[in-house]
Order: C-alpha cells, then sequence, then structure tokens
C-alpha cells in the first residue's frame, strides 16, 4: 500500500508519536513524515505510506501555512508556552502602524536565526538536547521566505497584547523564530500562545483526517483516507507512456531514449497512460535516467475468493472496483488492467473483482473454433498474482448470450457485485449481439453512480498487445514476439503418458506429455525450453509436431528432451515453459539422420542454457 494520509496532528502529540499510532494499522509497512511538528501544534501533518516514503522531499519542500497567535511582553527560552513564560513587559501596548510596519520587515526573503529547541543537529546532535542540558550555541542565520503575513486580529488584554496571524513561508522557517524577531523590531519579547499549520503543498486541514478518523476506516476496510503519489509531483513536468517495453525498461530503472528535447540535469515525472506514477527520471545525455521507481502492484494478504457462476456468489461484497474481460493469456494488456483496477479499489476502499467468461464466447457460437493460450486454473494463478480480492467466472451459457447489456449491468454489476468502479479494454463489447460497448457502459455508468475506466490500446514496438496477435506469433514460431507480448514465456501443463518410445531406443528419452486440446500450441518444431516438475526447473529441448519420420498423418504430440535429468516421470504433472524455436518440424532419411539432427539441436540447446550462466 502506497500513498500519504493527511493527518491532522493532536496536540501534545510529537510527530513519531503520530507514526507509532499509525504503524498498528500498517504492520510491515515503511512509513514517515514529511514536515516535523512540535507536540504543542497542531494541524496538518503529512504522513507517507511505502514507496511514498520516497517522495518526502517533494512534501517538505512545499509552501507551508500556519495560523499563529503571537504574545507580546513576555519571554520563554522555548518561544511558546512549553517554556517557563515571565512577562518582561507589562506596560507594553501595540501601536497598530508600528506593527504593519514590523510585519512588512519580515514579508520577503529574510535571514532568520532558527531557536535553540529546534531539530537542527550540531556534531550529530539535535540541539533541543542540547537546550535541555542548559547548553547555548551561537547559530548562524538562515536564508528563508515569508510569502505572506497577514494579521488577522488584535488582541488589546492586559497584561500582554497578542495577534492572530496567518503566515505562508518556505521550507526551514521557524515561526518561533519569526515571533521572536517580530517582538524585537517592537522593542520588547514576543513568543507563541497557539500554532496551527493550515497548509503544506496540497495537503489542507479542511481535508485532513485524526488518527481516531484513520483507525476506524482502516477496521471497517475503508481506504479512501490514502491520498496517490502523485499530488507530491504534480509540479514537475510529466512524460506519458504507452508502449510496454518503455514501461517495463522504466521500472527496471533502465534509461529511455526519448527525441523529445528536455532540459539536462531536470527532474521528470513518468506515468502510464493512465496517468499513474512510474517513475522519477532525470534527463542525461543518452535519454531519461530513472532513479525513484514509484509504480508497485497491490498485494493481497490472503488467499484469492474464487466464484463459479453467479449463484456461487456467496456474501456479495459490499461495494466493489471491477475488471471485465475475456483475459485470454493474461497477457501485459490485461495484467495492466487488473493492477490499475486493484489499486484503484485499495484506494477507495472497494473490493476487487475480475470478472470473465467460460466458455470464450466465440467458442460458444462456434464449437471447436476457438483455441485458448492457457487453462482456467493457470488463468487464475496469473490474476491471482496481480492482486484482486475474487475472481468471477460466468458461464457462458444461452442464458448469458440472450442478456442484453442492460439486463447485464443490472444483474450483473449492480446487483450481483454491487459495482462502483469499472475496468475494460478500449474494444470490450458484450450482451446480446454485442450491443453492449465503452460508449453505452459509460452512459450506463453516468446514471447509476458507477465510475468506468477505458483503457486505451496498450502496444509494444508500436503494436498493439492482444491474444489474436499473440496467437500470430505463436503460429509462426516467433516465441520471443509472444513472450513479450504476454509479459511471461508461453508455457503449456499436462500429464506424461506412455507415448512410442521411439526416443528411447535412439539414445535421447522424451516424456510425452498429454496437452489439452483446447490449447493453442505453437507451430510444429523444436523449441528450447523449461520443464518444471517436484518444485524444481530443467532444461530441456521440446519438440512439437507429427513425427513425419516415424509415420505419415500421427497425432500431434509435445515430446521433451530433458538435458540434465533422467528421472521416470510417467504420471507426473508437468509444466513446459516455451523460450526460443530452434527449426521446423521436418522429415528425414531414417532414424539414423533424425539421430543427428537431435544431437545438433540438443548441442544448441546446451550452449543457449551455458551462455546464461545454466551449466550441467
Amino acid at each position: 500500500m502506497d500513498g500519504f494520509i493527511n493527518i491532522n496532528k493532536p496536540k501534545n502529540f510529537t510527530s513519531h508519536d503520530v507514526l507509532n499510532v499509525l504503524k498498528r494499522s500498517f504492520r510491515g509497512t515503511k512509513i514517515g513524515h514529511a514536515g516535523t511538528l512540535d507536540p504543542a501544534a497542531t494541524g496538518v501533518l503529512p504522513v507517507c505510506i511505502g514507496k511514498a516514503t520516497k517522495l518526502q522531499d517533494y512534501i517538505m519542500g512545499a509552501k507551508k501555512t500556519y495560523e499563529a497567535v503571537i504574545v507580546f511582553g513576555c519571554d520563554s527560552p522555548t518561544l511558546d508556552r512549553d517554556g517557563d513564560v515571565t512577562v518582561t513587559d507589562p506596560t507594553f501596548s501595540l501601536n497598530v502602524e508600528a506593527l504593519n510596519l514590523a510585519v512588512k520587515g519580515l514579508t520577503g526573503e529574510i535571514q532568520q536565526i532558527p531557536p535553540m529547541v529546534s531539530a537542527i543537529k550540531k556534531d550529530g546532535i539535535p540541539l533541543y538536547k542540547l537546550a535541555h542540558k542548559g547548553q547555548s550555541i551561537e547559530l548562524a542565520p538562515r536564508r528563508v521566505t515569508i510569502d505572506h503575513f497577514e494579521i488577522c486580529e488584535i488582541r488589546e488584554k492586559a497584561p500582554c497584547p497578542s495577534i492572530r496571524a496567518k503566515i505562508t513561508c518556505s521550507k526551514g522557517t521557524y515561526i518561533r523564530s519569526l515571533a521572536r524577531d517580530l517582538g524585537q523590531a517592537l522593542g520588547t519579547h514576543a513568543i507563541v500562545e497557539r500554532l496551527c499549520r493550515l497548509k503544506t503543498g496540497a495537503f489542507a486541514l479542511e481535508d485532513s483526517y485524526t488518527l481516531e478518523d484513520v483507525d476506524a476506516m482502516v477496521h471497517a476496510g475503508d481506504y479512501s483516507f490514502l491520498l496517490p503519489m502523485e499530488m507530491a509531483v504534480e509540479h514537475l513536468p510529466q512524460i506519458g507512456f504507452s508502449d510496454m517495453e518503455d514501461i517495463q525498461n522504466i521500472l527496471a530503472g533502465n534509461a529511455i531514449k526519448i527525441e523529445n528535447r528536455l532540459n539536462t540535469g531536470d527532474t521528470y515525472s513518468l506515468r502510464d497512460q493512465d496517468g499513474s506514477l512510474l517513475a522519477l527520471a532525470k534527463r542525461e545525455e543518452h535519454g531519461l535516467k530513472p532513479f525513484k521507481i514509484l509504480y508497485s502492484p497491490r498485494s493481497r494478504h490472503k488467499e484469492m475468493t474464487i466464484w463459479h457462476g453467479l449463484a456461487s456468489v456467496e456474501n456479495p461484497p459490499g461495494k466493489s472496483a471491477v475488471a471485465l474481460g475475456n483475459f485470454d493469456g493474461v497477457h501485459c494488456g490485461h495484467r495492466y488492467l487488473i493492477e490499475h483496477m486493484a489499486l484503484e479499489a485499495e484506494k477507495r476502499g472497494l473490493y476487487s473483482v475480475v470478472t470473465f467468461f467460460h466458455p470464450h464466447p466465440i467458442e460458444f457460437f462456434r464449437p471447436q473454433s476457438h483455441k485458448y493460450l492457457q487453462t482456467d486454473k493457470d488463468k487464475l494463478q496469473r490474476i491471482s498474482s496481480l492482486g484482486p480480492d475474487a475472481s468471477l467466472i460466468l458461464t457462458f451459457d444461452d442464458i448469458l448470450a440472450e442478456m442484453s447489456p442492460r439486463e447485464f449491468a443490472e444483474d450483473v454489476l449492480l446487483r450481483c457485485l454491487h459495482t462502483k468502479s469499472l475496468w475494460v479494454g478500449y474494444n470490450f463489447h458484450f450482451g446480446k449481439n454485442a450491443l453492449g460497448d465503452v460508449k453505452w457502459l459509460r452512459e450506463f455508468g453516468e446514471r447509476h453512480g458507477m465510475d468506468v475506466h477505458v483503457v486505451d490500446k496498450i502496444t509494444y514496438h508500436g503494436e498493439a498487445v492482444s491474444s489474436s496477435t499473440i496467437k500470430e506469433y505463436l503460429s509462426h514460431g516467433a516465441l520471443e514476439k509472444a513472450n513479450h507480448l504476454l509479459g511471461y514465456a508461453y508455457h503449456c501443463s499436462g500429464e506424461v503418458i506412455y507415448g512410442n518410445q521411439i526416443g528411447r531406443t535412439i539414445g535421447f528419452p522424451t516424456a510425452n506429455v498429454d496437452v489439452s486440446s483446447s490449447l493453442f500450441l505453437p507451430s510444429p518444431g523444436i523449441y528450447i525450453t523449461w520443464i518444471s516438475y517436484d518444485g524444481k526447473r530443467h532444461p530441456s529441448v521440446t519438440n512439437i509436431g507429427h513425427r513425419p519420420t516415424i509415420g505419415d498423418n500421427l497425432e500431434l504430440t509435445v515430446e521433451v528432451h530433458i538435458l540434465d535429468d533422467s528421472t521416470d516421470l510417467y504420471g507426473k504433472i508437468v509444466e513446459v515453459a516455451f523460450l526460443t524455436r530452434l527449426r521446423g518440424e521436418k522429415k528425414f532419411d531414417g532414424l539414423d539422420a533424425l539421430k543427428a539432427q537431435i544431437a545438433l539441436d540438443k548441442e544448441k540447446a546446451e550452449e543457449y542454457f551455458a551462455r546464461r550462466g545454466h551449466r550441467r
């Protein structure tokens, strides 16, 4: 969980006291504050959660606004009511003209000596600790800026008059020192009686939460108090990215080439097409170099709930965020949509649900015409890793096929899932005759209080990421391109069954994997692969094909030769991940020629793994 909390700090709490209270609600999460407030002060204390702690400096450097009550004619070692207050000038009275002149002299860029009770360190020791020991150190003045100094009220009260003022100032300004200097300009002493921080950058007191508020909301599962990290860097110039290779490189911390004319050394906010903050980067000679990676997918702390059909939705969630689609392959584009939905749900305190159809509508209307990139089991595992609370598998049958867009939206999205935030792809269609589209959904959402987020086309090297494009690459054996769009190595799984054992007779035993006929397999050929079983993976060479050297018109098989193991795998469930293609399928002149080619294939595969640090 990453973001900011705008806390209204109570009196007599240190900033660290506030963090200690909040840590009970955010156990195991990094937490920090962005600007110390003294125990006697109240008001805005921005708190950073998770990766937002990387942006503390951007909040601390923001302008701050205070309301202060300054009392004249009295003094205190701490320059406020916390110290031993002594009346030094009981006859002092405020002259409005002199006051206005003194305020004018303390507005703009000024030199200010910090108070001895500040947290500034001398030889690693905070000054307030030295002050408590009775030590005093001569401090050099610091340059600060008072942007606005407004007298809101004058209180002529014996024995010490006071003013209520509103002050906007730069980082590093001490209001107690400002009160002291104002008193000196009027020929007397002055201290701060009451101090409240009204604003820090975009954090305002009227939008803040008390510690009690946050505790109650966390217990209710409502995290709507969490503010996005983006608000800390809104002042930085932004550059958006939609190409998945660029986004992956940014998240890996790699420099990005960019043709825009940017100033060297400047800091830029890198966003994805949804506006989510990916990283901060500096312009260098060869492009943009990320130096703070800030995007973070949501992590779920309990097992994902799986519902098979509407009737199985027990204890329907409260308000929810829903990602709706087919999600065949759960490729980069799907992952982008699901991760953003889950993050939105977490920020708004919604229950996150991924909803997809099985069978695929194409298969329902044209049986045997659709091949899947993965099984439902693999799909659910992939979805689960992205952090949603639940997945709902809707059985696509005659009833669902006949539902109008309105019936589907009302029955499934509103009545069953109580959807407040819906996420779909730009080309999503649904309902009878596919009459429902994103335009219809947006209009429906406006009428029923449901936000509809439409994710635009996700690209890789300028090409749209889609299940059909991935299948096209697989059909041509272009594994590297298909894997880039998937975001992982294409894989299939199945039980190892008995084959004709020809491989064993020529010295290259293979595991014959019984793969579901509903899966879309790469084109026939020889591939370098990983095979996984018993919790370990092994380098391997895999043949997908009809074995034309053995006979004519044989059924398609997936046969795996393992390079570093000879374990008997019969009856085991294995997973085969495809890395790259060595060659296409070929008919050889007898088993000897086949054996010689397999030896060459094996040698190339061993070289491939050796170059990547895996040796037998």
